[in-house]
């Protein structure tokens, strides 16, 4: 009879064990959690904030709330974000030394176009989707020189708002190393997605405006990590590009660099 009961019991202990098991599985793939933070009211998968359960979202994606506003820290740099699509899948931020108001302010950190895996421009290489248009995605280039720089389309003028040593300039357009005028060092360079295809007569002012809204960030492809729970809810043609062997290809590609 003792026996019987041991066995019963380490049957029912059994049993619970499993079920734990079971139940710590679901909560490490559940999309189930929605939150906000400031501005941003539907903070869901792959998102997640800090101290969000550890079943939300996905690590990749995780965004802190500091003084009721929503941060991403890309390879350790702030960026506050200002929106979140589900329906293009694009985050749009701002770097945080960047002041709206206040065009002395210039971006406290440089992100490469290609930021890892996780993060890229939006719509690259995306099947069904027409690509984004190259005039509008561009780099700001900061740069400090000793000497002023004769007229050039290339060179915007900020020595206006930007009041530290030597002559400050924001390069435009299509820029290559050989266009740095030899006195002239690069400082910082921003990423922005609204500019405008004729840059002609722009202003200083006019690109910090453009550098204040923001530029935007693809995490499709986080969402293929996962793609056959689909817990982006992706549509079928894009889940079956997840699963293709050309997507596996490319992003172990992009892991090289």
């Amino acid at each position: 009879m003792i026996c019987s009961r041991r066995i019963l019991f380490a049957g029912y202990a059994a049993l619970l064990f499993l079920v734990l098991i079971l139940q710590g599985c679901y909560a490490r793939t559940s999309n189930n959690c929605t939150t906000s933070c400031g501005n941003i009211h539907n903070i869901s998968y792959p998102f997640r904030l800090k101290t969000d359960p550890e079943s939300c979202g996905h690590k990749e994606y995780e965004l802190t709330c500091e003084n009721n506003l929503p941060v991403a820290y890309l390879d350790s740099a702030k960026y506050y974000v200002e929106s979140i699509n589900y329906n293009n899948y694009t985050i749009r931020v701002v770097d945080a030394g960047v002041q709206k108001d206040n065009c002395s302010s210039i971006p406290r950190h440089s992100l490469n176009t290609f930021y890892n895996s996780y993060w890229e421009i939006p719509y690259f290489g995306w099947p069904q989707v027409v690509s984004y248009e190259k005039e509008y995605y561009q780099s700001l280039i900061f740069v400090n020189c000793e000497d002023q720089v004769q007229s050039s389309p290339l060179y915007v003028d900020a020595s206006s708002c930007i009041n530290n040593s030597g002559h400050w300039y924001v390069m435009v357009g299509s820029t290559n190393l050989s266009d740095l005028a030899d006195s002239c060092r690069i400082e910082q360079i921003a990423m922005t997605s609204i500019m405008p295809k004729e840059v002609k007569n722009i202003s200083y002012k006019d690109l910090h405006r453009i550098m204040s809204y923001g530029f935007e960030l693809s995490w499709f492809y986080g969402c293929c990590d996962n793609y056959k729970e689909n817990l982006c809810n992706l549509p079928d043609y894009f889940m079956s590009y997840c699963g293709t062997s050309f997507f596996h290809s490319l992003l172990n590609l992009i892991l090289k660099f």
